[in-house]
């Protein structure tokens, strides 16, 4: 028996259950790996509505960023996402681009955009970021102290390692 086994959820079944984790994940940490470096910070998903997510996450960045010139250096990138509160953590892994689209840019911008582009939507460095997801690495529930504990008395009265949460892999494309 594997430590760590995961149940693996391909088309359909696995966009919904990264749309449900989603939900409550509403801040992704981006890493880019360029030229052996690894970079990572935090950056908020846009266009929060993720009942339709498809595979693409939205983000809206400068255009002067690191993040940015990484991008569009060929940088590996995926996302993290974490929700201690619920217990859910998610990992996708995929591809990023920069897209210079004033009709997708209008229909994600909020107000609160204003905070990073004073100027708004006519910032001549405001520009968005598409993220297209292909797989995902998911766990979740893990926040149930009775989980946890029915996982410890198990793993006491057993033997073998307790599991207090799910954990599986979302195959997108």
């Amino acid at each position: 028996m594997a430590i760590d086994e995961k149940e693996i959820l391909t088309g359909d079944d696995a966009r919904a259950k990264v749309r449900e984790l989603l939900a409550g994940l509403p801040i992704a940490f981006m890493v880019t790996v360029l030229a052996g470096e690894l970079t990572a910070r935090p950056i908020g998903v846009v266009g929060g509505d993720h009942d339709d997510f498809d595979g693409s996450l939205w983000f809206i960045t400068d255009k002067r960023s690191r993040k940015v010139q990484a991008i569009e250096s060929g940088a590996m990138t995926t996302l993290m996402f974490q929700n201690d509160k619920e217990g859910n953590y998610l990992h996708l892994k995929g591809r990023a681009a920069v897209v210079e689209d004033r009709a997708k840019l209008e229909e994600l911008y909020t107000t609160l955009q204003r905070t990073w582009f004073p100027k708004g939507l006519d910032d001549p460095d405001i520009t968005l970021l598409r993220f297209d997801a292909v797989e995902a690495n998911y766990w979740d529930s893990h926040d149930s102290l009775v989980r946890l504990a029915t996982a410890f008395a198990k793993s006491i009265v057993t033997g073998n390692p307790g599991k207090s949460g799910n954990a599986g892999v979302a195959r997108l494309e």
